[in-house]
């Protein structure tokens, strides 16, 4: 399967950045066109009315440009002699970018990852593992690169000490 299209959720945070870094090297190998998405969530801009009567469906146009164009901004910036389309969407973000997905025919999505936890993630979700279970493609979660720098760097240090937790890992018994 070529990589023709990769889609890059957007939401202005550094794992987004990252995320699209790794697309725009994969789209380098591939000579593939990147898809930047942003979705405004419409469930934020509801009244408490408005979500119960269902009467506010989705943004209109000018909404969507105006929320969009401070995240597009940097990756306009850094798209450089890549082919790179915008997307603007309003909705739930993981129904909407599993449907962009869909919709746009893509052979990728790089989503970054913020690792919401604890209260949040119980009761939002995480859009990441929405999106990895539901999308009808290969999906690629890129976490923040200064967060896994330093957890290998905490690693080595309890492997330093500890050495047992690495014989653990490697399927061997303490001696």
């Amino acid at each position: 399967m070529a990589i023709q299209r990769i889609l890059v959720p957007v939401d202005g945070s550094v794992e987004a950045g990252a995320a699209f870094q790794q697309a725009l090297e994969i789209a380098g190998l591939a000579d593939a066109e990147v898809i930047v998405a942003y979705v405004v969530d419409i469930r934020e801009k509801m009244s408490t009315f408005e979500k119960l009567t269902g009467e506010k469906e989705a943004c209109t146009e000018e909404e969507l440009e105006e929320e969009a164009g401070p995240v597009f901004a940097p990756f306009r910036k850094d798209a450089g002699e890549h082919r790179i389309r915008f997307v603007a969407a309003a909705g739930a973000p993981s129904l909407t970018i599993t449907a962009l997905a869909h919709k746009l025919d893509v052979q990728l999505v790089v989503m970054g990852n913020r690792g919401s936890g604890g209260m949040k993630r119980f009761m939002t979700g995480s859009v990441s593992q929405y999106v990895l279970e539901n999308a009808l493609c290969p999906v690629m979660i890129v976490k923040n690169p200064k967060v896994m720098q330093e957890r290998k760097e905490r690693e080595e240090w309890r492997e330093q000490f500890y050495p047992s937790r690495l014989a653990e890992r490697n399927g061997k018994k303490n001696q």
